[in-house]
C-alpha cells in the first residue's frame, strides 16, 4: 500500500512542479497537455499519465475509463503500469520504466467493464453509509494483480478487493 501511495504522490509531484517550471520557462518539458470539447484534461509524461474529466462526467460512465487509458497509451510503449488509480473524475497511471524489475501489469488487459459494478457493490454492501467518495486502485506490487475499491461515507471507510479477473476475494466493511 505504501508503494502504491508513493506512486500516486509521484504523479501529483510531477503536476505541481511542472506548473511552477512552466511559469518560469516557456519551453516546459511536459510532453502533452490537451483539453477537448468534453471538458477533460490529459497530461502525459514519461513516468505518468493523468486524465481529469469535467463536470457531469464520470469514469463510471460506460466505456469512459477504457477510452481514457487508451488515450494515455496510444502511440507509446507505455502499456505496462505500476499503479492505476481512479476516482469519479480523475484517472492517474504510473508507468513502468523500460527494463524495470518491479512487477507490472498490462493496462490493456484490465477488466474495465467490471469496474462500475465493483464500485456499486462497495458503495451498497459494505456499510459505509451514504458514501461520498470512492477510489479504485490497481497494482501488482505483491506479485499478483490486485484491484481494490475503497468507499468512504458517514459509517467510515470500506474496501472491496478482487483478483485480476475482478472476482471478489476480500470484503472489509466500514468500521
Amino acid at each position: 500500500m505504501l508503494l502504491a501511495a508513493a506512486g500516486v504522490l509521484l504523479l501529483f509531484r510531477t503536476d505541481l512542479f511542472d506548473e511552477e517550471a512552466s511559469a518560469v520557462s516557456p519551453s516546459s518539458t511536459r510532453p502533452s497537455v490537451s483539453a477537448s470539447a468534453s471538458s477533460s484534461t490529459t497530461v502525459v509524461t514519461s513516468a505518468s499519465g493523468t486524465v481529469t474529466l469535467g463536470p457531469h462526467q464520470s469514469f463510471l460512465d460506460q466505456g469512459e475509463l477504457r477510452k481514457a487509458v487508451t488515450a494515455l497509451t496510444q502511440g507509446t510503449d507505455a502499456r505496462m503500469g505500476l499503479t492505476l488509480v481512479v476516482q469519479d473524475r480523475m484517472l492517474s497511471v504510473v508507468y513502468a520504466h523500460i527494463g524495470s524489475q518491479t512487477p507490472t501489469f498490462d493496462l490493456d488487459s484490465l477488466p474495465y467493464e467490471r469496474f462500475p459494478a465493483l464500485v456499486k457493490e462497495a458503495r451498497s454492501s459494505l456499510g459505509a453509509e451514504s458514501p461520498q467518495s470512492w477510489e479504485l486502485t490497481v497494482e501488482r506490487l505483491t506479485g499478483s494483480l490486485a484491484i481494490r475499491v475503497g468507499v468512504t461515507g458517514a459509517g467510515g471507510t470500506a474496501w472491496l478487493e478482487t483478483d485480476g479477473d475482478a472476482k471478489v476475494v476480500r470484503r472489509t466493511p466500514a468500521r
